[in-house]
């Protein structure tokens, strides 16, 4: 059974069914405990600067898992862990005339693609380019809020606050929320790539709505769980496993909410910026998470972390 659409469009039983099956395989990490001290110090994998810390807006991983790439609104990228520098916007002197939204990383080289609210992409390191909305003509009338990467550097795609998905490289396009005929009363913020060989994705709105496209799975949202918070979800995370897969949600507030995949906890009520503002999966298993706040705490979760 795939579930393509909202939720609430489908017929009340099953919706009921399905829900209930859900909250066997979920855990929801509003109806946990706020996290200690002591446990939040240990997922604290780094700290940035507090001068260095301003306008984050992204997080990527590198492929061993051991450090991570930050980006600022400008295009500047801080280096943490054992990260290398392989430039920025800046250091080559590049202004690009949208602010910067986000940065994306391999699984399989050292390297990074930053990218525009604009839709421009900029590869560095050993990543190849694609292209971007400006070369191929098009123009990004509505805000791109989220770029996600085939692990093995094959191919990429935007996504805009409209839903309207833009790929490139070796990736099939399989529709989009326009195409659809939905207009979003919240922004698409996050998008979720299936594997190489299983053409499809999965987008996310502010709210947590859910819809997919192609080749993946509805594992639940936040509003058909009855979990929505006040602060907004800012992005999704695939989680894979040989046993199963399934998503989590990253909320601004540190909240995680995890759908067909397991919990291994949350900086909620602990951090010392007011809000996560960007994150990523762990490259090495696909298991684990990070999480960038706006002070430049980065917090790393896997199996061998304290709430799971």
């Amino acid at each position: 059974m795939r579930l393509s659409t909202r939720l609430s469009s489908f017929d009340a039983t099953l919706v009921a069914q399905y829900n209930s099956m859900l909250s066997i395989m979920n855990v929801k990490a509003s109806e946990l405990d706020l996290y200690t001290h002591r446990s939040t110090e240990r997922n604290l994998r780094w700290k940035m600067d507090q001068v260095a810390a301003n306008d984050l807006c992204g997080l990527a991983v590198t492929p061993d898992g051991a450090g991570c790439w930050a980006v600022d609104r400008e295009g500047e990228v801080y280096t943490l862990g054992d990260a290398a520098f392989l430039g920025s916007l800046k250091s080559y002197g590049i202004t690009c005339g949208t602010p910067i939204v986000g940065i994306v990383s391999a699984a399989i080289t050292s390297g990074y693609w930053i990218y525009s609210a604009a839709g421009d992409v900029y590869a560095f390191g050993n990543l190849p380019s694609y292209g971007a909305l400006p070369e191929v003509g098009l123009s990004a009338d509505v805000q791109v809020v989220a770029m996600a990467a085939y692990g093995d550097a094959s191919a990429y795609c935007l996504l805009n606050a409209a839903g309207d998905v833009f790929t490139f490289g070796d990736m099939k396009n399989v529709g989009s929320i326009p195409q659809e005929g939905i207009i979003l009363s919240d922004p698409a913020v996050g998008i979720m790539l299936g594997d190489v060989d299983s053409p499809g994705y999965l987008i996310v709105d502010s709210r947590g709505e859910v819809y997919t496209f192609g080749e993946l799975w509805f594992r639940g949202s936040m509003p058909a769980e009855q979990a929505y918070r006040e602060a907004p979800v800012v992005d999704i995370l695939p989680f894979r496993s040989t046993a199963q897969e399934g998503y989590r949600m990253v909320v601004a507030d540190g909240s995680i909410y995890c759908f067909n995949a397991p919990f291994y906890g949350a900086p909620i009520g602990n951090m010392l910026g007011e809000n996560i503002v960007a994150a990523a999966g762990d490259p090495v298993d696909k298991d684990g998470y990070y999480l960038l706040s706006d002070a430049g705490e980065i917090f790393c979760y896997d199996i061998n972390s304290d709430h799971r």
